[in-house]
């Protein structure tokens, strides 16, 4: 039980970090947009599919943070609950109803947060080329397997969420059994 004591300790200090750089992370991606980007990696909250002729104005900057804002809410949800998770887990509770709530909280985040991403991505895409020439405007929407797999894996975790409810409730009425 130390071991998961020390490792939750450890892993809420690493995502609170997280927690306090993705904003200013994202900030920093839109002041200096376009970032040039020749392997074409895109996070979360600035997609890498811009093919921008006209140079990004600072209200377009604006905006594009402003919509980023949605994922990266969703992204600080989840970080929050894998906080409050990992303390609960420092404090020894591993079988509460409270975790279940937490983890459900994570799973919902993680399929929100891929539901979501095609309509960002559509709105982001907008917002960068609406003004642009004829024959350079583009409206990206895509999915592909990586989504899937999310979307996979966070119907695994509120499956997991749902046993760990059950398991709950099965040891809470051992526990009034006399």
């Amino acid at each position: 039980m130390k071991k998961i004591q020390k490792i939750s300790r450890l892993l809420q200090n690493i995502i609170t970090v997280f927690m306090i750089f993705l904003p200013l992370f994202a900030m920093v991606l839109w002041f200096y947009a376009p970032i040039p980007n020749p392997f074409g990696i895109s996070t979360r909250f600035f997609p890498s599919a811009f093919d921008i002729v006209n140079p990004i104005s600072i209200s377009k900057r604006f905006l594009g943070f402003i919509v980023s804002l949605i994922p990266l809410g969703i992204e600080m949800f989840l970080l929050y609950c894998l906080v409050k998770l990992f303390n609960l887990f420092e404090r020894g509770k591993i079988f509460t109803l409270q975790n279940v709530k937490y983890i459900r909280c994570i799973g919902i985040s993680m399929l929100l947060g891929e539901m979501i991403k095609p309509f960002y991505e559509a709105i982001t895409t907008f917002i960068m080329h609406y003004d642009n020439p004829k024959g350079h405007l583009a409206l990206s929407i895509g999915f592909d397997g990586n989504e899937i797999n999310y979307i996979l894996t966070s119907v695994i975790v509120l499956l997991i969420s749902w046993v760990m409810e059950e398991a709950c409730k099965l040891q809470e009425e051992q526990a009034l059994t006399i």
